[in-house]
């Protein structure tokens, strides 16, 4: 049976209990990121929203944004429970994503993503996302750029060099 997802807003003991249980691939993301247990909770107290999942009262993954002069920046990570309610969570993530692109018509809906993480630059594309190009090398490889093309039809190929790193 199914259980419907619960959505909150991001409290520090989710963001441990999601960072404990994380799919290898998010946890190389976050490392490329700078990301650690002991210090991601300052970096989201800078983003502009989190929210938590939960499903049966576990949380599984954190969503959320952060606006730039000419961006938003959406990020997510996981627990492994995703896998397994990806369509869930995806229907979920569209609706938000698309919710905030209307808000903020103007800005460019980006996700940094690193270029080893199969399923999530799939997911990207589903959530109509393009990749616009490789940003920048790390120890784990390239991270890549995806922008928001649903409401913004203009292709953008070639027009990376005003982003900047997603921390």
């Amino acid at each position: 049976m199914r259980k419907d997802a619960v959505f909150t807003e991001l409290t520090e003991q989710q963001l441990n209990f999601v960072l404990a249980n994380l799919r290898e691939h998010d946890e190389v993301e976050l490392n490329i990121f700078g990301l650690t247990a002991e210090n991601a909770w300052g970096h989201m107290q800078n983003m502009d929203e989190n929210i938590c999942v939960e499903i049966d009262g576990e949380p599984i993954c954190v969503f959320g944004y952060m606006l730039t002069a000419t961006t938003i920046r959406f990020n997510f990570f996981g627990t492994h429970k995703v896998d397994t309610n990806w369509k869930q969570i995806t229907k979920s993530a569209d609706s938000y994503i698309g919710y905030y692109m209307r808000k903020f018509p103007l800005r460019r809906g980006v996700i940094e993503v690193w270029e080893g993480h199969v399923n999530s630059r799939r997911w990207v594309r589903l959530l109509n996302f393009i990749e616009t190009c490789a940003y920048r090398s790390t120890k784990y490889g390239r991270t890549i750029f995806v922008e928001y093309n649903k409401y913004n039809k203009i292709g953008r190929t070639d027009e990376c060099a005003y982003l900047q790193p997603f921390h």
